[in-house]
């Protein structure tokens, strides 16, 4: 198997492991983080629309 090949498979297997670990994540905890990260003023309006 050559170098490329490898890099290529090693990546699509990360995306996979990736896409795995988001479908088992609780949507409120992926909200808790955005609200974590986001602005204070994204934090208001946030707050304002829930």
């Amino acid at each position: 198997m050559s170098d490329e090949t490898f890099a290529r498979l090693s990546a699509h297997r990360r995306n996979i492991d990736r896409y795995r670990e988001l479908i088992r994540t609780d949507l409120a905890v992926t909200e808790c983080a955005l609200l974590n990260v986001a602005s204070p003023k994204k934090k208001l309006l946030l707050h304002a629309l829930a």
